[in-house]
């Protein structure tokens, strides 16, 4: 029997559990809102791949930076939600006004 595929898959499997468990911590929880912000990442990023494909305008330079901006919003977000740790804020009144 082969040891190495099986410690490659615990290794993928915890690291990627790991990863999404730091992610939910830092944007302070996946909620109604925090799912809807998400898909609407995800739309807009879908809808402008789709309408450079229909212009026939595709570069990866304007989808990088759309990719870019996408991240500095949840990062902005991390941010509030650990201004709010900060503060004592229970309810996450930064976090959510961020979203």
């Amino acid at each position: 029997m082969n040891i190495k595929p099986l410690f490659y898959d615990g290794f993928v499997t915890a690291s990627t559990g790991s990863f999404i468990a730091l992610f939910t911590y830092l944007v302070g929880g996946l909620d109604k809102l925090f799912t809807a912000f998400v898909v609407f990442i995800f739309m807009d990023l879908l809808t402008g791949f789709l309408a450079a494909l229909y212009k026939k305008e595709v570069e990866s330079r304007v989808m990088f930076w759309g990719v870019i901006r996408k991240g500095v919003l949840l990062t902005l977000i991390i941010i509030a939600h650990q201004f709010d740790l900060i503060t004592g804020n229970v309810e996450g009144f930064t976090r959510t006004a961020m979203i």
